[in-house]
């Protein structure tokens, strides 16, 4: 994600933060236009002003723990439908800022304060798929989600598009 753009984000969630305890940000995408990745690097490096300590990052139905001092381990809780992400709440307490990373959030969430959108030119992603899932299967994958449509049924306040070279 370009620099910019990680500062227009903490722009946003600050905003929201001077107003509200908690911030959820929805992170969606194609598959392989590079949500888990930035989810990961925002989880360890954090960003801006926020430290990995203020920040919670659930991909799909899995958040990666603090459990004793350098030690992690996953919370994997299925979705089962809309439930706001609350299962995940109880690891969370001291975290304000919650990133959701998600191609379809609709299942789970309703709302997010912040909707970042990651894009990826389609032949980047078709070489990431194959790379990921191999042949034929990663080919597969890409034709099968080239008609993605990068529109979440959700109610935000805030959208930011980030299109990655």
């Amino acid at each position: 994600m370009p620099p910019e753009k990680f500062q227009t984000l903490a722009d946003l969630i600050q905003k929201v933060l001077d107003r509200k305890d908690v911030v959820i940000v929805c992170i969606t995408g194609n598959k392989g236009a590079g949500k888990t990745t930035l989810g990961k690097l925002i989880r360890k490096k954090g960003f801006g002003p926020f430290g990995p300590g203020k920040i919670a990052v659930i991909d799909d139905d899995c958040m990666s723990v603090d459990t004793l001092f350098f030690f992690r381990r996953k919370f994997v809780d299925p979705c089962r439908g809309i439930d706001e992400l609350r299962p995940f709440f109880r690891f969370c307490i001291k975290k304000p800022i919650r990133f959701y990373v998600k191609s379809n959030p609709e299942s789970r969430i309703t709302y997010a304060d912040i909707l970042l959108k990651v894009e990826l030119p389609e032949e980047i992603r078709r070489q990431r798929l194959i790379q990921r899932y191999g042949e034929p299967k990663g080919e597969l994958v890409f034709r099968q989600t080239q008609a993605y449509q990068n529109t979440p049924r959700i109610t935000v306040e805030h959208e930011l598009t980030a299109r990655v070279q």
